[in-house]
Order: C-alpha cells, then structure tokens, then sequence
C-alpha cells in the first residue's frame, strides 16, 4: 500500500471538495505550478495529490497540455444560494478583503450577493434585515455591542449565519477564523530556535475562546521550551476603541520599568501595530530594543512601520469556499477554519534585525 503524506493527503481533500462542490466547472483548473504556488506546497506534493485525483475520476489531464479539468460529478444539481455580507460602515480594510473574497467565490460557484452596510445596531439595515428572510446565508460583522434585539436576532438566524472577526461561539452562531489555531505554536517555535529566553505575550482582546487558545498554546510554547515570560493584558471594554486601549496597556506595562523580555506575541495584529507605536513612545524600537510577533495574518501588518512579523494563513477564499460547502451540506461548524499542513512566517523589520538593517541601507 503506498504511503501518502500528511501534505499530500490534505491537498487530495482539497481538491475532491473543489470538485464536489462545482468550483471549477465553470473555469479551469489551476495547473500543477499554479496550484503549488497557491497553496505553497512542493511540486512534488502538489504532483502526487493531483495524480491521485486523477486515477480516481475527480481531474483528467487533456491530452498533448498541461492543462487540467475538473470531471463534473453526475447526480448533484447545483444550488444558487443567495447571500448577503453585512458590515459597519464604514467598512475597514479588512471587511474589504472578505468582500472580495467572497465576491471571487459567490462569481465562481454562481450564487448571487449583496454587500450591505450598517451604521450602528440601531440601523434597520442591520436587525431589520436580520429579522428578513430575504437571504439563504449571511456573513457578519457584528456592532462590538449589540443590543439585545440584535443579539436575539442573531441567535435565531444561527442555521444561516456566519460570524467574521469576532467570537460567538457562546450564542451558538458559527465563526470563521482566519488565523489557525497552531499559529502561536509556529511563532514560539521560530521564537527558540532563535535562542530568545523570555517571551511575553500581550494582549488587548476581551477574552473569547480565540483569544483563550492563543493565550493557552503560548503558555504550552513556554513549557516546551524552557522559556520564562508573563502574561501582559488588561480589562478591555468591547465597545471601545481596542487599538485605543492596546495602547493604553502598552504604555501602563511600560510605565511600570519593568525589564523587556527579549520577545512580545501579541494574540491579534492590532495588539502588534499599538505595542510597536507604545514601546516607540519609550524611545524604544520594535526589532532592534526587543522583538514584536502577530500571532495575525493581517495584510496591513506587513505595511506598517516597522513592519510586524506575522503568519501566513490560507487565502481567505479557500476559508470561504469551505464555510459556503459546510452550509450546503447542512452542518456547520461552530468555529469554521483551516489547518494548514505547514506554516510560513511572514519576516518582518520588528523582530528580524537582519531585515531592518537591509532595508536600512537598501536605495
């Protein structure tokens, strides 16, 4: 019996879902190369998993190209689904990506979308079109405190809703998160293999089961290692400005003349910007005085200045494409995300000194 690997097995389930669910009927593809780069897999890996596919009906290869179809599966009629991204307005970077994202996705498997905005939770755009049943299925990003009418209504469309950037499992709705959960593993890892002896880890979220996770693996990271390190967070209201307070927290730990670890983790990329901007404040440089790491895989974090180390986390369409096959099949999961074989470090100037000093002397 041949032996796959675990990169191999993943990138066949990846493919066979693609296919089930019609991704590609109505375009090509992706080739082999093209695949590899998209899921930052080997060649290699990338060649077995497609040859899998093949011999077991889901690709077939045209003949004299390098071109590859995805076999259209019998039997299964596929469904328009109409669905609705409702976000505050205005909406920020990050909402944008999701739009697009889910624009590329819902135009590929041919459902239909509306992108809607909400002021505030008293806007009948957002509890009005809650209480609707105009949509099949909804992306949210919910007011940071929503009223009781809204959180009701949120309750009851829990068959049908999806949550973006925050966590409310503990309402029964489903949550799709971008960052996978071994991130923070992958982070203490890099962090010792650097020789680094205390890692702090900092925070300025209220404490969902996400931000309890991160917290709890850095703790694990700790252990493992023989690292020493503490735990930097405070009370922070929801409904406050959380880069406001991140900051606020960053100056009160720094006020307090305690001595800097060699590395902070931050559990979310707008802990990571307000940290930098706090020890900047100090008269201190994130990268050169002490490390900064986002346990995020914010696009923006890798614009900022300095720019913040960070993961790389699958595409957000890939996340999208799984919420819309786990609703189609009538189960989703309470908190939606995926668990890549392997992770990439994005290297940023905050904690790689080699890239700042490079970027320093770069034209």
């Amino acid at each position: 019996m041949t032996r796959r690997s675990a990169k191999s097995e993943y990138l066949y389930n990846y493919i066979r879902q693609a296919v089930d669910r019609g991704d590609y009927a109505s375009r090509g593809f992706p080739g082999e190369r093209a695949l590899s780069r998209q899921t930052g897999l080997s060649l290699t890996t990338v060649r077995k998993a497609v040859a899998r596919a093949v011999a077991e009906g889901l690709l077939r290869k045209v003949p004299n190209t390098r071109k590859i179809q995805s076999v259209r599966r019998r039997g299964r009629a596929a469904t328009v689904l109409r669905i609705l991204m409702l976000l505050p307005s205005p909406p920020r970077y990050g909402h944008t990506q999701w739009c697009f994202g889910l624009e590329r996705v819902a135009e590929a498997q041919r459902h239909r979308l509306e992108i809607l905005l909400y002021t505030d939770e008293s806007d009948t755009n957002l509890w009005g079109t809650l209480g609707s049943k105009n949509h099949d299925l909804i992306f949210l990003v919910p007011p940071h405190s929503p009223n009781k009418v809204v959180l009701d209504r949120i309750k009851r469309n829990s068959h049908r809703l999806i949550v973006l950037f925050e966590d409310y499992i503990q309402h029964g709705v489903s949550s799709l998160r971008q960052v996978p959960f071994r991130a923070m593993d992958c982070l203490m890892d890099h962090l010792a293999a650097k020789g680094v002896r205390t890692v702090h880890c900092f925070n300025a979220e209220p404490a969902n089961s996400g931000i309890k996770e991160s917290i709890s693996r850095w703790r694990e990271g700790l252990k493992k290692h023989g690292l020493n390190g503490e735990l930097v967070s405070g009370v922070v209201k929801p409904q406050g400005s959380i880069r406001k307070q991140a900051l606020e927290l960053a100056h009160d730990h720094l006020r307090g003349g305690t001595p800097l670890p060699d590395a902070f983790v931050t559990t979310t990329g707008s802990a990571a910007i307000a940290l930098t901007r706090g020890l900047a404040d100090f008269g201190l440089r994130a990268g050169l005085d002490v490390s900064v790491l986002a346990c995020s895989s914010a696009v923006e974090l890798q614009y900022t200045t300095p720019s913040i180390t960070c993961i790389e986390s699958p595409p957000i369409e890939n996340l999208l494409e799984l919420a819309l096959d786990e609703f189609t099949k009538g189960r989703l999961s309470q908190i939606i995300h995926i668990e890549p074989p392997e992770f990439k470090i994005l290297p940023g100037e905050s904690s790689e000194r080699e890239v700042l000093m490079r970027r320093a002397v770069s034209p």
